[in-house]
């Protein structure tokens, strides 16, 4: 039986030899398998923008501040979440042991923060693999180019991983066919929260 020490201390190393041992096979197909993403259709709503004037808050600065100059209200991965889990008529509830992932890790950036071309959800035992792993990243934004055209300026166009076209993926979550009926409906039910503050500031998507 293998320990830690067999993968020189490394759990990335451990989990990858884990999962190429499983059914999945390899890394790869795990995370085709076991991510989740928004229906394609839902996201073409969005023309891939960011759905509300949202970005992370920096060190010195506080989560729900108001930033006039930059037109957005800071946030941490809450907003994100959220926008995900109304965009797909989700509960926080009813998700567990997950996490919720940027395929471009551009935080301080509104234009991405809260589009939902750039959120996925992985299990927690993968998501650390889409910050680190350099085939899991390669996959991710190959992904969602493919599927969504989705990609940030000034990013390369990702290139096509080699097991691309043998991976399996599981379906795309349900369409939502008017985001925005769905969207409204939601935020009415959170007056208080950083999504609300910021279209009360400042608009959003569709308005």
């Amino acid at each position: 039986m293998k320990t830690l020490t067999d993968f020189s201390y490394d759990g990335e190393a451990a989990v990858e030899s884990l999962l190429k041992n499983s059914d999945y096979g390899s890394i790869e197909q795990a995370v085709a398998s076991l991510t989740l993403f928004t229906h394609p259709e839902t996201v073409k709503q969005t023309a891939n923008k960011a759905l509300f004037h949202i970005r992370r808050y920096k060190a010195g600065e506080a989560r729900k501040q108001i930033v006039e100059t930059e037109r957005v209200v800071l946030c941490d991965n809450l907003s994100p979440a959220v926008a995900f889990l109304c965009a797909n008529n989700l509960r926080k509830t009813d998700l567990k042991e997950i996490q919720y992932n940027h395929i471009y890790q551009r935080a301080y950036d509104p234009e991405y923060y809260t589009s939902l071309a750039n959120i996925c959800v992985t299990p927690a035992f993968l998501g650390k693999l889409t910050d680190k792993n350099r085939k899991v990243k390669q996959l991710l934004k190959y992904r969602v180019w493919a599927e969504y055209g989705f990609l940030p300026v000034g990013e390369p166009t990702p290139q096509k991983p080699d097991v691309y076209a043998s991976l399996v993926w599981a379906k795309y979550l349900p369409e939502c066919t008017d985001l925005q009926k769905c969207l409204l409906e939601k935020i009415r039910r959170m007056p208080k929260s950083r999504i609300a503050l910021s279209i009360q500031h400042f608009g959003w998507i569709f308005a």
